[in-house]
This record gives structure tokens, C-alpha cells and sequence, in this order.
């Protein structure tokens, strides 16, 4: 709007200059002068003979052209342009809305098809039916035409239909109606308004309950008030409680029974207080006196007795840091019922006894070197979790393998240098000990270059005539040798071929196409299923003597 009113200032100030030259210059009328200009891409001209060929192109022509000039009649134009914009205002808004009704139908029909109100599935329908989308699919394959009013209709009739279904459904399903559209924007951080929803609950049970109440309102009031004139008023407070917002002369009943009690509370207490301070007993003295501190003499006395509470607190928090754990579970058993840091005091003081009782047997299993008797006690208590178990566990463990270790080394010790396989057997055992251990780990390595060294043998050269017919290969000739810890080839030329299992593994080739078919299989086709090779197991045997000569 700003751009279009800064263009029309512009082309009115255009337009007054032009009339002046005008005038100036043989009074020719503006109009003759706007001939002679005609049209262009900066000025538009609308003349008065042309007004209704060129009315339908002022809007597109209006911002197409950055100039443009309007003789006195033109300001109508310019009405009826800001009518067409406000119309097409007024189509987009009007599509906005109609695809907010439909998002909304939809969303609110699955939303009720999530949960037992099968009704959502009108809400579904409506919101396709007034889709501008569906305005479209009518249009272009029917030729039907769908104006806004029908879309009207469709919602109105929706609502309609709704309303009449929810007519027939039951009392619990409304009632559930009512409950969702009450919680909608609840805040259950609010206490106020949790109280109103309560009460919205407790609605139809406190109808209930005064129907029910209204039915033996004598009888009722006349048993109550039989139970109080026998000075039983917790019993009357107990029964007449429930009643008290629907009857008045019952709500009285119970004040006054609550007045009896608490006089009745109040004397005993004076009675029995006494008493109480000096048999020591102050956990119980506090309990009775505490609820009736509008009494001067019973708030003396639960002050006094609270003083002493706090002593008996103090004294056994101070045993507990001490780590005197008995005395604060017999002193502190008997009074867990009164004061709750007393029960707190006891439980962290059994709780660190056990524990310290299965420290102490944890250390002395390690101290008599039974390392995994400790490690076994400690994993399976209760409180294994504890720092101070797990640090006895570590110790017992690290305990275990430097005895272990022990061991071991001892009996390096008594080996012979020329047992190198015991030899690589212990430092295997060391280095799972101690993975990060370089010392064991080169000794393993030394070892295991020995053997290697030791059994390494030159290459056997074996031929057909030392077989005879148990020759296996189709060549004459050719090397065997072998590679700890089992590795058996066969070597012909420069080609070397695997002999057993543990060599193909190693990515030795295979070699059938020297293994020779045996003799009564000759006969056959190659590729049959049954054919039968040459036993290779005295080759492979003498293979593996090569890696086992004599010490």
C-alpha cells in the first residue's frame, strides 16, 4: 500500500506539470498533448473514450507500470481499483478460514476416533467435504459447482448430526464428555484447580450420599446422639464426619463431640504427664503433651521434653560418627516409634554395622590368604556396592594374582632352559595375569622364537619310488616341509601348496590338482561325485615329524 500511494503522488504531481505546460503553450488541452504521447512501459494514459475497453486492465496495469497518468475522471478508477483489491482481500481470507474449519473438523474427528467416540468420523467426512480441494475435484470432473454456501451448509449439518448422536449415548460416555472438555487446559500444579476438579468428581457420590443420608436422617442422628451421650466422641466424630456439609444439627453434634475429646485429651494429659517425667519416659510425655500446646502447663512440658529429646539425639548421632554402632541400636530401638530421626539414627547405624562386620571378615580372609573365599564374601553381600567393600575386593583380587604370579615364578625357577614348551606355558599364564606386564611378554616372545627355531627343519625331498603306489601326487618329485606349530606344504618348483587343514588356513593353495585319483578310480569321468584320491596320510604324517624331531 505504501508503493502504490507514493506512485499516485507521483503521477498527480506529473500530470499538474503537464497541464501547465499545456496551457502555456497555445492552450492545448492535456488530452491532445496525451495523444501525441500515446501509450509506453512508463506512462499509462487512460482517455475517457477508452474507459470501459481498458477498466478490466487497471489492476494488472497498475503495478506493472511505475508512472502513469490519470486525467480528473481517472479518480473513479482508481475507486473501482480499490475495490477489486479489497475483493481478492476478501477471497483469500475467506480461503484461509475454510481451511482452518478443515484442519479443524479433521484433527477433532481423529482425535475422537482415538478414543471410544466413533462420532469423530462425521467431523473426518465434513472436513474433506468443504476442502477446497474437494471444490476443485467437483468442478473439474463432475462440473458440478460448490459455492461457499453449500460449504456452510455441509458444517452446519455436521454440527447438526453431531448433536442429535450425542443425544443417544449414554450417561458414562457424556459424563466422560465433560471430564475431557473440563481437563482440556488443567494445570495439575495448581491446587486450585485440582480442588475444583475434585469436587466436579466427588459431584455425583455427594448427591448420592445425601439422598441416602436424607432417607435415615432421624434414626441416624437419634444412634449418634445415644453414642454421644455415652461419652463416646471419637466414635460420634468417626460416623458423623461424612455428614457434616448436609446437616446442620448433625455438624453441631460432631463440634461438640470434638470439643468433649479434646477437653477429655487435655485432662488425661495433665493426669498422665506427670507420671510420665518421672519414670524418663520423655519420647512419650512429648507425644501426649505436643498436640495440646494451647495448654500453658502442656506447652511447658513439651518444651522441656523436647530439650531432652534433642540431648538424646545428639548423644546418639555423636556415638554414631564415633562409629559406635551397638549402644545407638539398643539405646535409640525403643524410641524409633516417637521421633523419626532416632528410626533414621538406627537404620544408618545397622546399615554400617553390617557393613563393618563383613569388612572385618573380608580382611581377615585376605590376611590368612584365602583371597577368593573374601572376594566371594564380599561380592555376594547385600551391601557389596559399598566403596569400602570394593576397595576390599580390588585388594583381594590384585592379592590373588601376585600369589598366583608367586607360584608360577617358582616353578620357572626348577625348569630346564631346554623345556620350551613349559616355558611358554607359564609366561602364557603370567600375561593373562598382567596384560601390560613387557617383561613377561617379551620372555613369551623368546620362548616361542626358540621352539620355532628349534623345530624348524630343511625341507624334505621325497619322491615316487620311496611310495610306490601309495605315491599320492601326479609329479615325480617334490619338497616337503613343515612350519610350527603344524604347518605341512608341499613344495614343486617354485609352486608351494598346502598339505593338511592348518596350512589352507594360512592361505597356502590347495592341492587337488596334483593329488592323484586313486588307482581302481581311474576309469572314471572327471567331475563324478564319488571319486576316490590317494590317501595322503603318511605324507602329512612325515610332514609333522619334521616339526618334531628329537630333543
Amino acid at each position: 500500500m505504501t508503493i502504490l500511494k507514493k506512485n499516485l503522488a507521483l503521477a498527480m504531481v506529473r500530470a499538474m506539470q503537464l497541464n501547465k505546460i499545456s496551457l502555456q503553450n497555445d492552450k492545448k488541452p492535456i488530452s491532445a498533448i496525451f495523444k501525441k504521447i500515446g501509450f509506453s512501459k512508463d506512462i499509462l494514459f487512460l482517455r475517457a473514450s477508452h474507459w470501459g475497453r481498458r477498466l478490466n486492465k487497471i489492476p494488472r496495469q497498475l503495478f506493472r507500470y511505475p508512472k502513469f497518468l490519470l486525467e480528473p475522471w481517472g479518480i473513479k478508477g482508481l475507486c473501482i481499483k480499490g475495490l477489486l483489491f479489497s475483493r481478492s482481500a476478501l477471497k483469500k481470507a475467506l480461503r484461509v478460514i475454510n481451511w482452518a474449519f478443515v484442519i479443524g473438523f479433521i484433527v477433532f474427528g481423529l482425535v475422537l476416533l482415538g478414543t471410544f467416540w466413533k462420532i469423530g468420523i462425521v467431523f473426518v467426512l465434513a472436513g474433506i467435504l468443504i476442502s477446497p480441494y474437494m471444490n476443485e475435484l467437483l468442478g473439474k470432473k463432475l462440473h458440478v459447482n460448490y459455492p461457499l454456501s453449500t460449504k456452510v451448509i455441509v458444517a452446519l449439518l455436521n454440527l447438526s448430526i453431531a448433536t442429535v448422536l450425542l443425544m443417544y449415548e449414554t450417561n458414562e460416555n457424556l459424563f466422560l464428555l465433560k471430564f475431557s472438555i473440563q481437563t482440556v487446559g488443567l494445570d495439575y500444579e495448581d491446587e486450585e484447580q485440582l480442588q475444583k476438579l475434585r469436587a466436579y468428581l466427588d459431584k455425583d457420590a455427594f448427591q448420592q450420599k445425601n439422598q441416602a443420608y436424607l432417607a435415615i436422617r432421624e434414626k441416624y442422628f437419634a444412634e449418634l446422639q445415644h453414642v454421644y451421650d455415652n461419652a463416646d466422641y471419637q466414635e460420634v466424630i468417626t460416623q458423623g464426619t461424612p455428614y457434616v456439609e448436609v446437616d446442620s444439627q448433625l455438624r453441631q453434634l460432631v463440634f461438640e463431640a470434638r470439643k468433649k475429646l479434646e477437653q477429655a485429651q487435655i485432662e488425661m494429659a495433665l493426669k498422665e504427664v506427670p507420671k510420665l517425667l518421672k519414670a524418663g519416659k520423655y519420647q512419650e510425655a512429648y507425644r501426649m503433651a505436643a498436640p495440646l500446646k494451647e495448654v500453658p502447663a502442656l506447652r511447658k512440658v513439651a518444651d522441656k521434653t523436647k530439650k531432652q529429646i534433642d540431648k538424646k539425639v545428639a548423644k546418639l548421632w555423636s556415638w554414631y560418627k564415633q562409629g559406635f554402632y551397638k549402644p545407638v541400636i539398643k539405646k535409640g530401638t525403643p524410641y524409633i516409634e516417637f521421633d523419626c530421626r532416632i528410626e533414621k539414627l538406627v537404620l544408618d547405624a545397622k546399615k554400617a554395622r553390617a557393613i563393618k562386620n563383613i569388612a572385618k571378615q573380608t580382611k581377615k580372609l585376605i590376611e590368612a590368604r584365602r583371597y577368593q573365599k573374601a572376594i566371594k564374601v564380599a561380592s555376594q553381600s547385600e551391601y557389596a556396592g559399598h566403596p569400602e567393600l570394593q576397595t576390599l575386593i580390588k585388594r583381594a583380587k590384585y592379592r590373588l594374582k601376585k600369589s598366583q604370579e608367586k607360584k608360577i615364578l617358582a616353578r620357572l625357577r626348577y625348569l630346564p632352559q631346554t623345556q620350551l614348551e613349559a616355558h611358554i606355558i607359564e609366561y602364557t599364564n603370567l600375561v593373562k595375569l598382567f596384560p601390560q606386564n613387557e617383561k613377561y611378554q617379551q620372555k613369551l616372545a623368546y620362548y616361542k622364537r626358540q621352539l620355532v627355531g628349534l623345530r624348524q627343519q630343511p625341507p624334505l625331498l621325497i619322491t615316487q619310488q620311496e611310495y610306490g603306489n601309495k605315491w599320492p601326487f601326479t609329479v615325480q618329485k617334490g619338497k616337503l616341509e613343515c612350519f610350527p606349530p603344524g604347518i605341512v606344504t608341499f613344495s614343486v618348483g617354485e609352486q608351494t601348496y598346502a598339505i593338511n587343514g592348518l596350512a589352507s588356513s594360512r592361505g597356502y593353495p590347495v592341492i587337488d590338482e596334483l593329488w592323484r585319483t586313486a588307482p581302481n578310480q581311474e576309469g572314471l569321468q572327471p567331475g563324478s561325485m564319488f571319486v576316490i584320491k590317494v590317501d595322503m596320510g603318511s605324507i602329512i604324517n612325515k610332514g609333522l615329524d619334521l616339526c618334531n624331531p628329537p630333543l
